[in-house]
């Protein structure tokens, strides 16, 4: 589990790279800053996002009926002092409208990644840092999922977790751990596991279905194809998927391809 619980090298050099559409400007990876620089800029969510307790941003699509599936997007590494988070949360947002699903976005914690991010809004992929943060994270999403699903009057029918970067390991982690309960999980341009932990999670019960995508001009596509082998070996409900002309990014039509995978795993309509 230990590729779970850090961030590669090749993830390193990559990381910030922004997931949306090819158009948008990408975020490049900066020495670290002071530490003293404890928040971003501006306000967490962008200004077009409703803002819940704890830092968690929310998205509902203009549509004529309820959407019945409700996705938590984990953004990839933010610098404090920065609103490098606003293409990430935009970028769900776009998707979120073409596949009619409401989506919250949550702020991860400072620090609880590796120590080179140290100044970075991070997820705790180590077990410390699990165990330093990760009740505080799921309630914080158990609440805004709460308050969402009162303002219905009625619980989403299906909750899927999607990472991008930095945000797909700790998706999967929660995946492979049985942290978390969803419906499935996504890691996009991201996502580990240790080569020889397919046995082991042969044995894991359950094992909700999990969605691997990766672009092959990406320089930490390593792990994400380390992980599709080892989700192969296991025999765990999985598809990957890996593009041409793809670098650090998660696609519109990876997500598209995530929703339809859980969907036809899950024998439920859209």
């Amino acid at each position: 589990m230990s590729a779970l619980r850090r961030l590669s090298p090749a993830l390193l050099i990559g990381a910030l790279t922004v997931l949306a559409a090819p158009s948008a400007p990408a975020q490049n990876a900066a020495d670290a800053g002071s530490p003293d620089a404890a928040a971003p800029s501006g306000p967490w969510c962008a200004e077009e996002f409703e803002t819940l307790p704890g830092e968690v941003c929310l998205f509902t699509p203009p549509t004529s009926t309820q959407a019945t599936t409700l996705v938590i997007f984990l953004h990839g590494v933010v610098k404090a002092g920065t609103d490098w988070q606003y293409s990430q949360q935009r970028a769900a947002a776009r998707v979120a409208r073409q596949n009619g699903f409401v989506v919250l976005m949550p702020r991860g914690r400072m620090g609880a990644g590796s120590q080179k991010f140290f100044d970075h809004w991070n997820w705790p992929t180590s077990f410390a840092g699990q165990k330093l943060h990760e009740q505080q994270l799921l309630e914080e999403w158990r609440r805004a999922r709460e308050i969402v699903e009162q303002r219905r009057d009625r619980p989403f029918e299906k909750l899927y977790v999607i990472g991008f970067s930095a945000g797909a390991y700790y998706a999967v982690s929660l995946a492979l751990g049985n942290r978390f309960a969803a419906n499935g999980f996504a890691a996009f341009a991201g996502g580990g596991a240790a080569k020889d932990s397919a046995r082991r999670l042969a044995r894991v019960r359950p094992r909700v279905p999990i969605y691997v995508g990766w672009g092959l001009k990406d320089k930490a596509r390593r792990d994400p194809e380390k992980l599709a082998k080892v989700l192969r070996a296991a025999g765990w409900p999985h598809k990957s998927s890996a593009r041409r002309g793809v670098g650090h990014a998660m696609t519109d039509s990876m997500v598209a391809e995530a929703m339809s995978f859980f969907a036809a795993k899950l024998r439920i309509r859209r």
